[in-house]
């Protein structure tokens, strides 16, 4: 019977240390947690100006929050008569010219001449990191 009682108080003894040093491991991690960045923040990457053909796109902006990065860009025509557009497709590339995404976006079918139309994706990874932006224009 005393062994069974000297048995289990160590076994009690084991569990509390044991226990003792995971509150210790909770309290890192929590303050870990605190000094972290929440994952909702929003940071925006803005490029140049560009002109492809008689499009004028300006207001090239990224701006990353909650996993999805959003790409908003202004486009004016800057030609003296209407563009028909069939679709604008933006190929992004990093700093190494390794092309990251193709995404396509809609401004409408048609802008008219010193018309600005809204360009806006929203692509599913981060692309903040995008050096360099080729436009496919098909009208």
């Amino acid at each position: 019977m005393y062994q069974k009682i000297k048995f289990f108080t160590c076994l009690l003894a084991v569990a509390l240390l044991l226990t003792g040093c995971s509150c210790e491991n909770k309290k890192a991690t929590e303050e870990t947690k605190k000094n972290e960045k929440p994952t909702t923040e929003e940071t925006t990457k803005v490029l140049e100006d560009t002109k492809v053909e008689e499009l004028k796109i300006s207001g090239f902006n990224i701006t990353f929050k909650d996993g999805i990065s959003t790409v908003v860009a202004t486009v004016t025509n800057e030609s003296k008569e209407t563009i028909n557009l069939t679709s604008l497709s933006l190929l992004l590339y990093d700093k190494d010219h390794k092309l990251i995404v193709e995404t396509a976006g809609n401004v409408g079918e048609t802008i008219k001449p010193g018309e600005s139309k809204q360009f806006n994706t929203l692509i599913t990874e981060d692309v903040r990191n995008t050096e360099k932006v080729e436009y496919k224009i098909i009208k």
